[in-house]
């Protein structure tokens, strides 16, 4: 069975709490035996969020065509959103936590959130997803695995305060990594992230996701 480490490491734009951690290496949060946290339905605000009402566009490629495969990628798109939503209002916005169902995964979140709003961030320009599959989770039964490239390479900070944009010095294993982040259903049947890795270029898988 694969360790599991509190070290999460959630790339750009989570790249302040990357740095914070100090390392490249791959690195998931899903601790073993966590239970799907209890909690009502995520709410309907990302599908609000089209277009995007900040600086930032997302491509995010098509759905599967397999109606469950499609419901946990749209769930996992939702997530994005809601997490960039929550910074472009300066952690105002905390419908991101509707689609947690860790609690170490819902603090590492909050955490990357506060960093940006402490740091001033504001955040431009494109942030491409695509290669997205759907597999089952081998070590617990029922969770899926949705896995997908990231490319970060158009995606500029600003500072909120001037409006200047201060461009994007990130390491490549920052702007283009591997993600996989794991799902498991909730009570009331709707899924709920419980794990994050991801994989930095150039290692392993990550080497495709650099164009």
């Amino acid at each position: 069975m694969r360790p599991r480490t509190a070290g999460v490491t959630l790339a750009a734009p989570f790249v302040l709490l990357a740095a914070a951690c100090g390392s490249q290496a791959p690195a998931e949060f899903h601790p073993a035996g966590s239970a799907v946290t209890a909690g009502p339905p995520p709410s309907a605000a990302p599908a609000a969020l089209a277009p995007f009402p900040g600086k930032v566009t997302f491509d995010f490629g098509p759905l599967p065509a397999d109606p469950q495969q499609s419901a946990v990628v749209t769930a996992d798109r939702d997530f994005v959103l809601a997490y960039y939503y929550a910074i472009y209002t300066r952690g105002q916005d905390k419908s991101y936590a509707s689609y947690i169902g860790d609690k170490g995964v819902l603090r590492t979140v909050q955490s990357a959130i506060l960093a940006h709003v402490a740091a001033h961030q504001g955040l431009t320009g494109v942030d491409r997803r695509f290669s997205t599959t759907v597999t089952p989770n081998p070590y617990y039964p029922g969770e899926l695995n949705v896995t997908y490239c990231v490319d970060e390479a158009a995606l500029q900070y600003t500072d909120i305060t001037t409006g200047r944009v201060l461009g994007n010095g990130s390491a490549p294993g920052q702007l283009y990594y591997l993600e996989s982040d794991t799902f498991a259903k909730a009570s009331h049947g709707t899924w709920r992230l419980v794990g994050i890795l991801t994989t930095p270029y150039p290692t392993g898988p990550a080497r495709e996701c650099k164009p």
